[in-house]
Protein backbone atom coordinates (compact mmCIF):
# COMPACT_ATOMS: atom_id res chain seq x y z
CA UNK A 1 0.00 0.00 0.00
CA UNK A 2 3.00 2.48 0.80
CA UNK A 3 4.29 1.74 -2.25
CA UNK A 4 1.66 2.57 -4.42
CA UNK A 5 1.02 5.84 -3.18
CA UNK A 6 4.14 6.58 -3.67
CA UNK A 7 3.72 5.51 -7.36
CA UNK A 8 0.92 7.59 -7.29
CA UNK A 9 2.96 10.89 -5.92
CA UNK A 10 5.62 10.13 -8.40
CA UNK A 11 3.20 10.66 -11.08
CA UNK A 12 1.23 13.68 -9.64
CA UNK A 13 4.74 15.48 -8.66
CA UNK A 14 7.58 14.53 -11.07
CA UNK A 15 10.19 16.25 -9.17
CA UNK A 16 9.38 13.07 -6.55
CA UNK A 17 11.56 9.56 -7.36
CA UNK A 18 11.81 10.99 -10.89
CA UNK A 19 13.28 7.57 -11.86
CA UNK A 20 11.58 4.60 -9.95
CA UNK A 21 8.84 4.50 -12.46
CA UNK A 22 8.64 1.93 -15.01
CA UNK A 23 6.37 3.17 -18.57
CA UNK A 24 3.82 -0.44 -17.68
CA UNK A 25 3.67 1.71 -13.96
CA UNK A 26 2.80 4.98 -14.93
CA UNK A 27 0.19 3.44 -17.14
CA UNK A 28 -1.36 1.21 -14.20
CA UNK A 29 -1.59 4.78 -12.30
CA UNK A 30 -3.57 6.31 -15.24
CA UNK A 31 -6.44 3.61 -15.00
CA UNK A 32 -6.71 4.52 -10.91
CA UNK A 33 -10.18 5.94 -9.93
CA UNK A 34 -9.78 9.44 -9.44
CA UNK A 35 -10.75 9.50 -5.66
CA UNK A 36 -7.69 7.17 -5.00
CA UNK A 37 -5.04 9.65 -7.10
CA UNK A 38 -6.62 12.66 -5.16
CA UNK A 39 -6.64 11.11 -1.80
CA UNK A 40 -3.13 10.11 -2.32
CA UNK A 41 -2.14 13.51 -2.89
CA UNK A 42 -4.06 14.86 0.00
CA UNK A 43 -2.25 12.83 2.15
CA UNK A 44 1.29 13.96 1.04
CA UNK A 45 -0.15 17.72 1.34
CA UNK A 46 -1.47 17.29 5.06
CA UNK A 47 2.09 15.23 5.53
CA UNK A 48 3.95 18.73 4.29
CA UNK A 49 1.72 20.77 6.05
CA UNK A 50 2.80 19.32 9.39
CA UNK A 51 6.07 19.12 8.77
CA UNK A 52 5.52 22.97 8.08
CA UNK A 53 4.23 23.19 11.75
CA UNK A 54 6.72 21.41 13.09
CA UNK A 55 9.64 23.89 12.05
CA UNK A 56 11.58 25.03 13.89
CA UNK A 57 9.58 23.72 17.59
CA UNK A 58 11.37 22.91 20.25
CA UNK A 59 9.71 19.42 21.84
CA UNK A 60 10.13 18.26 25.72
CA UNK A 61 9.91 14.41 26.33
CA UNK A 62 9.15 14.69 29.99
CA UNK A 63 5.61 15.58 31.21
CA UNK A 64 4.92 19.07 32.72
CA UNK A 65 3.59 19.40 36.71
CA UNK A 66 1.05 21.66 37.31
CA UNK A 67 -1.40 23.46 39.69
CA UNK A 68 -4.72 21.40 39.60
CA UNK A 69 -6.54 25.13 38.43
CA UNK A 70 -7.37 27.24 35.66
CA UNK A 71 -3.73 26.84 33.07
CA UNK A 72 -3.14 28.03 29.93
CA UNK A 73 -1.68 25.66 27.49
CA UNK A 74 -0.39 24.71 23.45
CA UNK A 75 -1.40 22.38 22.01
CA UNK A 76 -0.02 21.27 18.38
CA UNK A 77 -2.17 19.54 15.78
CA UNK A 78 0.87 16.74 15.51
CA UNK A 79 0.29 15.51 18.17
CA UNK A 80 -2.15 13.90 20.70
CA UNK A 81 -1.51 15.61 23.81
CA UNK A 82 -2.59 14.20 27.37
CA UNK A 83 -4.33 15.73 30.74
CA UNK A 84 -3.57 13.38 33.38
CA UNK A 85 -5.69 14.61 36.57
CA UNK A 86 -4.61 13.26 39.95
CA UNK A 87 -5.04 9.29 40.30
CA UNK A 88 -7.18 10.17 43.40
CA UNK A 89 -9.96 12.15 40.81
CA UNK A 90 -12.23 10.32 37.62
CA UNK A 91 -13.38 12.68 34.74
CA UNK A 92 -16.95 12.79 34.65
CA UNK A 93 -17.43 15.04 31.47
CA UNK A 94 -15.16 16.85 29.19
CA UNK A 95 -15.87 19.48 26.43
CA UNK A 96 -13.94 21.54 24.43
CA UNK A 97 -14.81 24.79 22.26
CA UNK A 98 -11.97 23.90 19.97
CA UNK A 99 -12.05 22.22 16.75
CA UNK A 100 -10.35 18.71 17.48
CA UNK A 101 -9.06 15.63 15.31
CA UNK A 102 -8.97 13.67 17.92
CA UNK A 103 -10.33 14.14 21.55
CA UNK A 104 -11.24 10.79 24.25
CA UNK A 105 -11.79 10.41 28.12
CA UNK A 106 -10.12 7.36 29.88
CA UNK A 107 -10.29 7.69 33.23
CA UNK A 108 -8.38 10.59 35.15
CA UNK A 109 -6.79 11.14 31.35
CA UNK A 110 -7.83 13.37 28.59
CA UNK A 111 -6.51 12.96 24.97
CA UNK A 112 -6.49 15.65 22.58
CA UNK A 113 -5.65 16.68 19.11
CA UNK A 114 -6.65 20.05 17.43
CA UNK A 115 -7.09 20.27 13.68
CA UNK A 116 -4.86 22.32 11.58
CA UNK A 117 -8.03 24.46 11.63
CA UNK A 118 -7.74 25.45 15.52
CA UNK A 119 -6.59 28.52 16.55
CA UNK A 120 -7.49 28.79 20.21
CA UNK A 121 -10.73 27.46 22.24
CA UNK A 122 -11.25 25.93 26.38
CA UNK A 123 -11.52 22.79 27.73
CA UNK A 124 -14.23 22.27 30.71
CA UNK A 125 -13.92 19.23 32.47
CA UNK A 126 -15.95 18.21 35.22
CA UNK A 127 -14.63 15.80 37.67
CA UNK A 128 -14.93 13.90 40.77
CA UNK A 129 -12.41 13.67 43.50
CA UNK A 130 -13.24 11.94 46.90
CA UNK A 131 -16.78 11.88 45.94
CA UNK A 132 -17.05 15.52 45.48
CA UNK A 133 -17.72 17.50 41.45
CA UNK A 134 -15.15 19.85 40.79
CA UNK A 135 -14.89 21.70 37.71
CA UNK A 136 -11.19 22.28 35.76
CA UNK A 137 -10.76 24.79 32.99
CA UNK A 138 -7.99 24.82 30.52
CA UNK A 139 -7.86 27.68 27.90
CA UNK A 140 -6.38 26.04 25.02
CA UNK A 141 -4.01 27.82 22.08
CA UNK A 142 -2.65 26.16 19.18
CA UNK A 143 1.35 26.68 19.28
CA UNK A 144 2.65 30.03 18.05
CA UNK A 145 6.56 28.80 16.43
CA UNK A 146 7.14 31.88 15.65
CA UNK A 147 7.25 33.61 19.33
CA UNK A 148 10.77 33.70 20.21
CA UNK A 149 9.81 33.08 23.69
CA UNK A 150 8.57 30.20 23.59
CA UNK A 151 9.46 27.14 25.95
CA UNK A 152 9.70 23.38 24.78
CA UNK A 153 6.35 22.34 23.23
CA UNK A 154 4.98 19.32 26.12
CA UNK A 155 2.58 17.34 24.98
CA UNK A 156 1.66 15.69 27.99
CA UNK A 157 0.79 17.82 31.10
CA UNK A 158 0.33 16.32 34.92
CA UNK A 159 -1.77 18.08 36.85
CA UNK A 160 -1.29 17.91 40.76
CA UNK A 161 -2.87 19.22 44.08
CA UNK A 162 0.46 19.86 45.44
CA UNK A 163 2.24 23.60 45.44
CA UNK A 164 4.07 23.94 41.99
CA UNK A 165 7.10 26.68 43.12
CA UNK A 166 7.49 29.71 40.33
CA UNK A 167 10.54 29.31 38.82
CA UNK A 168 11.67 32.20 40.82
CA UNK A 169 10.97 30.09 44.14
CA UNK A 170 12.77 27.33 42.63
CA UNK A 171 16.52 29.25 41.61
CA UNK A 172 16.09 30.58 45.23
CA UNK A 173 15.72 27.53 46.63
CA UNK A 174 18.77 26.25 44.72
CA UNK A 175 20.92 29.07 45.55
CA UNK A 176 19.85 29.27 49.34
CA UNK A 177 21.21 25.13 49.32
CA UNK A 178 24.63 25.39 46.88
CA UNK A 179 25.65 28.99 47.39
CA UNK A 180 25.45 29.42 43.53
CA UNK A 181 23.01 29.08 41.01
CA UNK A 182 22.98 26.14 38.48
CA UNK A 183 25.97 25.93 36.19
CA UNK A 184 25.43 22.99 33.97
CA UNK A 185 23.13 23.34 30.64
CA UNK A 186 20.44 21.17 32.33
CA UNK A 187 20.21 20.30 35.94
CA UNK A 188 17.16 18.34 37.59
CA UNK A 189 16.59 19.65 41.20
CA UNK A 190 13.85 18.28 43.82
CA UNK A 191 11.38 20.20 45.98
CA UNK A 192 8.67 18.62 48.23
CA UNK A 193 8.11 15.88 45.67
CA UNK A 194 8.55 17.67 42.31
CA UNK A 195 11.39 17.58 40.38
CA UNK A 196 12.30 20.94 38.01
CA UNK A 197 14.18 20.64 34.82
CA UNK A 198 16.33 23.85 35.10
CA UNK A 199 17.87 24.90 31.93
CA UNK A 200 20.64 27.34 30.87
CA UNK A 201 18.96 28.99 27.89
CA UNK A 202 19.32 32.87 26.77
CA UNK A 203 17.22 32.04 24.06
CA UNK A 204 14.11 30.44 25.81
CA UNK A 205 15.35 31.13 29.44
CA UNK A 206 12.24 33.33 31.40
CA UNK A 207 14.27 33.65 34.74
CA UNK A 208 17.11 35.51 35.81
CA UNK A 209 19.36 33.97 38.27
CA UNK A 210 23.34 35.58 38.36
CA UNK A 211 24.41 36.53 35.03
CA UNK A 212 22.11 33.54 32.90
CA UNK A 213 18.50 33.27 32.37
CA UNK A 214 17.12 29.88 32.71
CA UNK A 215 14.00 28.28 31.82
CA UNK A 216 12.36 26.39 34.67
CA UNK A 217 10.02 23.49 34.28
CA UNK A 218 7.82 21.08 36.70
CA UNK A 219 8.52 17.90 35.58
CA UNK A 220 7.96 14.17 36.91
CA UNK A 221 6.37 13.86 40.27
CA UNK A 222 8.85 11.52 42.97
CA UNK A 223 8.04 9.93 46.28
Amino acid sequence: MRLRKLLILSLIIPSLFPQTLKAEEKLDILKLPPTEVYNAYRNYREHLDYLYLLKEVPISTVPKILPLKTQMINLHPAFITQFVLPPDTKVVKSYTSLPVKFFKVVENTILIQPSKQASQGNLVVYYQENGKPKTLTVLLKVYDPTNSHREPLHTQFVFTQGKVLSPAEVLDRYYSLYKHYPQRPYEFFRVDGIVYLIQRSSLYGTTKGGKYKYLVIPTVMSQ
